[in-house]
C-alpha cells in the first residue's frame, strides 16, 4: 500500500492512494453487500414493531379526539 505523505503545518499526515482507496471502497461495498441478507430479518422486525407503533398511536389519538 502506498501512502502520500501531506505536512499541514508542524502534522503530517499520510494519504492513501486512489488504488488503495479503490481497494478499500470494493472491500466495504462486498461486506456490505454478503451482510445484507443478516440485516434483513432485523430489518423486517424493526419495521414491523414501528408500523404497529405507528397504529396504536393514530388509535389513540382517534379516541382522545373523539372525547
Amino acid at each position: 500500500m502506498v501512502h502520500i505523505p501531506l505536512r499541514v503545518g508542524r502534522l503530517k499526515v499520510k494519504i492513501m492512494d486512489l488504488t488503495s482507496f479503490r481497494v478499500y471502497m470494493l472491500n466495504l461495498s462486498a461486506i456490505t453487500v454478503s451482510t445484507l441478507d443478516v440485516l434483513e430479518d432485523g430489518l423486517k422486525i424493526l419495521l414491523l414493531i414501528v408500523s404497529i407503533g405507528y397504529t396504536i398511536q393514530k388509535w389513540w389519538e382517534l379516541k382522545n379526539k373523539n372525547d
